[in-house]
């Protein structure tokens, strides 16, 4: 059928079908557009060995729908040359009943970014682990507070652990609660003052027999402000010992 000027095919009632019983392809072929409405159903489009869009050369592609619906048996694969965006309005969720889902940036990297905030969440009995091959940075952007709460927290280091802070480091402030620190050699400096407080007594190197204890440097001025008992021997070794008491008793 050739027409020089528009050409229509109209039926009334009934169906309309066009139908390519024995072999060969069907081509619909127009120098402008091709333009295809289901007035008052739907356009179903079907293809035993697979359904093709423009696979002939790269062109754009615009679906308008006031919903979009994609299901498959198998995957869904989305691959661009360029960038992927996609952009909506309201809430969105990526969920999936089986299996994982994996996000992969291989040559750039990866940045959630939430208006009012990013949670992270594994609901279930999971857990949530974040590895970096060069490094994991929180908070380094500006100086924001960061808040744990977790039941019991862990931190190990192959190397060294460093806690610095331009104001003060606080432990254990918020409530009375045990302090546990077990380590090879402890070393505590300070520009000023180092203070032990107690509301019931201080205790250093009771828990092992034998333990030698240094206070003070070979010229340093040790100072006892109140009492002071020492059950067991005591030595005093130097070239002067001077004591300034109204009453002493040796005995």
């Amino acid at each position: 059928l050739d027409g020089v000027g528009n050409s229509n095919f109209t039926t009334d009632s009934g169906n309309l079908t066009i139908n390519n019983t024995t072999s060969g392809n069907m081509t619909l072929q127009s120098a402008g557009a091709i333009d295809i409405d289901a007035d008052g159903g739907k356009v179903t489009i079907d293809g035993s060995g697979g359904i093709d869009i423009g696979v002939e050369s790269d062109v754009a592609i615009d679906i308008d729908s006031s919903t979009l619906d994609i299901d498959a048996s198998g995957a869904i694969t989305i691959d661009g040359t360029s960038t992927l965006s996609i952009d909506v309005d309201g809430a969105t969720n990526i969920n999936t009943s089986v299996g994982g889902i994996e996000i992969n940036s291989e040559a750039g990297s990866l940045t959630l970014d939430g208006h009012t905030g990013v949670d992270i969440d594994a609901s279930n009995s999971g857990k949530v682990a974040i590895d970096g091959a060069g490094g994991i940075d929180i908070g380094v952007a500006s100086d924001v507070a960061i808040d744990i709460d977790a039941s019991t927290l862990d931190i190990d280091a192959s190397g060294a652990l460093t806690i610095d802070s331009a104001t003060s480091i606080g432990i254990g402030t918020n409530a009375d609660k045990p302090i546990d620190i077990d380590s090879t050699t402890f070393d505590l400096d300070a520009s000023g003052n180092i203070t032990l407080d107690s509301t019931t007594g201080i205790n250093v190197g009771t828990a092992t027999s034998g333990v030698p204890i240094s206070i003070g440097h070979t010229t340093s001025e040790t100072t006892v402000n109140d009492n002071l008992t020492v059950t067991g021997n005591f030595t005093v070794n130097g070239t002067t010992t001077y004591v300034s008491s109204s009453n002493v008793t040796i005995g």
